[in-house]
């Protein structure tokens, strides 16, 4: 199975079918999506399907930079960054919580940045997100 819950490669995902899927939390998306759109210069949403591991992913861009993965689950949502050493820096000396903290300094390191993921399922959670998200334009 699919790590998204849209992994029907033929079948793009749609709002409707993103506000069904995330139900209350369809709420928590659209705060992550409008606070991109008001950060930044030039924002794009694009889905992308990576295959059957994967399934449909939407990025979430800046301009041609990618900011974060967007991953539907049933009832919420993933993010996923990417950071390079600057921006793992910053996120270091950033609050947020220690947890985050912890897990991207164990992630493994590719030659594009190391990685972070995290489940939205609360405002706290879109808290977060956002900080990351000024970090990741900022660096």
């Amino acid at each position: 199975m699919a790590a998204s819950i849209f992994d029907d490669k033929l079948v793009e995902p749609n709002e409707s079918q993103m506000q069904t899927t995330l139900g209350d939390t369809y709420e928590l998306y659209q705060e992550i999506r409008s606070f991109i759109k008001k950060t930044s210069k030039e924002f794009t949403p694009e889905w992308k399907h990576y295959g059957k591991s994967s399934g449909w992913l939407l990025k979430l861009y800046s301009g041609k930079r990618n900011v974060l993965f967007v991953l539907p689950c049933d009832g919420y949502l993933k993010t996923s960054f990417i950071f390079g050493v600057k921006a793992v820096d910053a996120v270091m000396n950033s609050t947020i919580p220690d947890k985050h903290k912890t897990a991207l300094n164990n992630a493994r390191k590719y030659a594009e940045g190391r990685g972070l993921q995290i489940e939205v399922q609360s405002w706290e959670d879109v808290d977060t997100v956002k900080e990351l998200i000024k970090i990741k334009l900022a660096n």
